[in-house]
């Protein structure tokens, strides 16, 4: 067979249309999802709010709630890659905490549909795993993670099981994000990171506390 009569593997046309108008039905399904919920959301809704036909979308989901777990993944990429982005290096670790804490906590002020989502996603398919456990698998505090074990390395951490420590963290961001992220305007991150890191990393009891009551350190 000549060179002539190869056939030659076709590609998609405009690739880039392609990932774009994908990125825009997760984007807009996003919104709507938080809005509304996942059950009073319909996938003709989506379509309504792109100007595009029902099939465009299915094009790229096979069903709503294909749709609806990728625009949550979509939401997670884009923690991580504020995360990781904003990771700058530190010659102090607790500022490599502080900094990479801040950005975390930013990220959901900035996006508070995302927690929603989470939220959502927790009550809708709980058999799917929750976004906000499983800390020793969750990339999106590894900026965090490798931060505390280079604490716990150079010997000014205790020696504490990082996956228990890490879940522990987790939870406490988890919990600042609902009840104080989410409800002021006004909310100073960084001092709240600075709060935060100082009861997780230095506690608050006294070294008179600690002597009168009994209370060791290993």
């Amino acid at each position: 067979m000549s060179a002539e009569t190869v056939p030659k593997r076709g590609r998609p046309k405009n690739i880039e249309a392609s990932i774009q108008r994908k990125d825009d039905i997760l984007s807009s399904a996003s919104l709507l999802f938080a809005t509304n919920g996942y059950a009073e959301t319909k996938v003709d809704t989506v379509a309504e709010e792109l100007d595009i036909s029902k099939g465009t979308i299915y094009r790229y989901f096979n069903s709503k709630r294909e749709l609806f777990v990728a625009a949550v993944d979509r939401e997670m990429q884009r923690l991580i890659d504020t995360v990781t982005e904003d990771e700058v290096s530190f010659d102090n670790p607790i500022d490599q905490v502080s900094h990479a804490t801040t950005a975390y906590l930013r990220f959901f002020k900035d996006n508070p549909h995302a927690v929603e989502l989470i939220t959502q996603e927790r009550a809708a398919f709980p058999e799917l795993n929750p976004r906000f456990q499983t800390a020793d698998e969750n990339p999106m505090l590894g900026p965090i993670r490798k931060s505390i074990r280079g604490l716990m390395d150079g010997g000014y951490y205790r020696k504490l099981p990082l996956d228990d420590l890490m879940e522990m963290f987790s939870n406490l961001l988890y919990g600042t994000i609902m009840s104080s992220t989410l409800q002021r305007d006004d909310l100073d991150l960084p001092g709240l990171t600075r709060n935060m890191l100082d009861v997780l990393l230095v506690g608050v009891t006294t070294e008179k506390a600690r002597e009168e009551w009994g209370l060791k350190r290993d």
